[in-house]
């Protein structure tokens, strides 16, 4: 027994001294190490900030969803102040924990950790909304930020100017071909049209002094001009000659191709003003990166640079600023998704929702930006989310304290 004993420790020695004289593993190539995760190094992509047509910096995504169980300088997960179920939340999604998809480590290991969003952060939710109220420019201290301001004073009258006397002459077109022996006057239909585009227009640039809401002019442009249609027909009593198949096809004709050019128009300059004013806001060192539980030398990204990012990546200008989880195409036409799947490494990672419920691996992936804010709905984050049964990158408010996946960008 004696002997077998010391043969047993002998190896045991040897293996000792084995394991302890193994040099460490380096990352594979085009990897780095963190916490003893492996994460694809960025794949940088070029981008054009002023518009002159060359590239002068360059966007990093890290390749890979986090996997990580505490935070850059080692400590614990940031676990906030309440635990599930505490007064004020309804979740069940703990803060300061790592969640893996069905609670399956190996689902970590292939998709990245879920994590609630102030664990994401690393930080209180009110210090995150400072942050991001501090990321916008109020030169004269109006309570309203520039580019709304901007865009109220200076574009609103021309998106009115430019549109309504096209629309107007389109209107004259098609109630004339339907009924040849009458004629209307364009300028009669023109004055209808400009005073509902700027109703329109001016209660949804007016709703709010922070954000813009695209999809919430869209939306009630298509009902106020197809209903202006049917009051310039009555007015003209044009109703009266046409069938209601035919009033109504016109109606729809119109407010459809009024609505879209609008709309594209008004989310071209939101978005060159808002990337303007990022620019504007990095050149004099205004912007607060946030950390959150990315490496040293990366940051969770904020809602803009989400968008410079699908800008650099294909995504029209004009798609940058729509919102809403019934925007499903933005960038759908230009392939942006397949792009960050294909080259940045994206993944459907499915998502934890507010009950505890784990919903969506292979499906869908929800990623958080660094962009907080409060409504009369509660407290949000806007995120991105990519999905199989869509073409585009949804963008929306997400409101629910829920366990997400998480992207870094290279500082």
């Amino acid at each position: 027994m004696n002997k077998f004993v010391s043969i047993s420790f002998i190896l045991f020695l040897a293996s000792f001294v084995f394991v302890a004289c193994k040099p460490n593993n380096p990352p594979p190539e085009g990897h780095l190490e963190y916490h003893g995760k492996f994460y694809k190094e960025p794949n940088p992509v070029e981008y054009d900030s002023d518009g002159d047509g060359v590239p002068d910096a360059t966007i990093e995504v890290l390749g890979t969803s986090l996997d990580v169980t505490q935070t850059p300088d080692g400590k614990p997960l940031y676990g906030g102040t309440q635990s599930p179920g505490d007064s004020g939340t309804t979740s069940l999604v703990p803060t300061g924990e790592k969640l893996c998809y069905q609670n399956l480590s190996r689902n970590c290991d292939s998709y990245g950790g879920l994590y609630a969003v102030e664990t994401a952060f690393n930080t209180d939710f009110s210090e995150l909304i400072t942050i991001s109220n501090s990321q916008q420019i109020d030169s004269d201290e109006n309570d309203v930020v520039d580019y709304i301001d901007e865009i109220r004073n200076e574009e609103l009258p021309k998106f009115i100017q430019d549109n309504y006397q096209t629309a107007a002459n389109q209107i004259k077109t098609l109630f004339e071909v339907a009924v040849p022996s009458k004629q209307i006057s364009a300028y009669v239909v023109g004055q209808k049209l400009q005073q509902v585009l700027e109703t329109t227009l001016t209660a949804g640039l007016y709703d709010n002094d922070e954000y813009i809401n695209i999809e919430a002019i869209n939306q009630q442009l298509l009902i106020d001009i197809y209903q202006a249609v049917y009051d310039i027909a009555e007015f003209t009593e044009f109703d009266l000659s046409m069938t209601e198949e035919e009033l109504e096809n016109i109606a729809q004709v119109v407010a459809q191709d009024l609505t879209s050019t609008i709309v594209a128009q008004l989310s071209e300059t939101l978005s060159e003003k808002l990337l303007d004013e990022y620019t504007q806001l990095i050149n004099t060192n205004q912007i607060e990166l946030v950390q959150g539980i990315c490496p040293d030398g990366y940051h969770v990204p904020s809602d803009r640079e989400w968008m410079i990012f699908e800008k650099a990546i294909g995504m029209p200008i004009e798609d940058l600023t729509k919102s809403g989880i019934t925007v499903t195409n933005r960038g759908g036409e230009e392939d942006v998704v397949e792009t960050m799947i294909d080259d940045h490494g994206f993944q459907y990672s499915g998502y934890v929702s507010i009950n505890g419920t784990y919903a969506q691996l292979a499906e869908a992936g929800v990623y958080i930006s660094s962009t907080a804010g409060s409504d009369v709905n509660g407290d949000y984050v806007w995120v991105r989310q990519i999905d199989t049964s869509f073409t585009g990158v949804i963008r929306y408010k997400h409101y629910e304290k829920s366990g997400l996946s998480i992207r870094c960008f290279k500082d």
